[in-house]
């Protein structure tokens, strides 16, 4: 069974690559995109992913924000965030926001298949 992705980043031309990257996997299903924080809780529950791959800008308040609500509202819905901020205060409020899972921008795409697939065994 496929892993259900939704890719949510402010950034197009990340979201599609890293869509065609997930695309030659075979147990990665990319469902859906979205590009801003108020349609992504929507874009969620009509496409019911497994994981919620969330692209965040430095210091970004509002993605902490968007996976809070996602947390609080769509509890199953697992996590990873990707960012530039690889300070230890910056992880660990992605990961009180809700995150299973962060990676670096500088890490390699072998590493986010790592936490798409750890978040979605839970």
């Amino acid at each position: 069974m496929s892993i259900r992705v939704l890719l949510s980043s402010k950034q197009t031309f990340v979201s599609e690559a890293i869509a065609a990257v997930l695309r030659t996997h075979h147990d990665m299903d990319v469902v859906g995109f979205s590009d801003n924080s108020e349609q992504t809780p929507v874009v969620c529950d009509e496409v019911d992913p497994d994981v919620v791959l969330i692209g965040m800008q430095a210091n970004d308040a509002q993605g902490l924000r968007l996976m809070q609500k996602i947390a609080q509202h769509q509890p199953s819905k697992m996590m990873v965030a990707f960012s530039s901020d690889s300070d230890r205060h910056s992880i660990i409020e992605i990961l009180d926001a809700g995150a299973k899972a962060y990676v670096s921008t500088t890490s390699s795409m072998d590493e986010l298949m790592l936490a798409i697939r750890a978040a979605a065994a839970g």
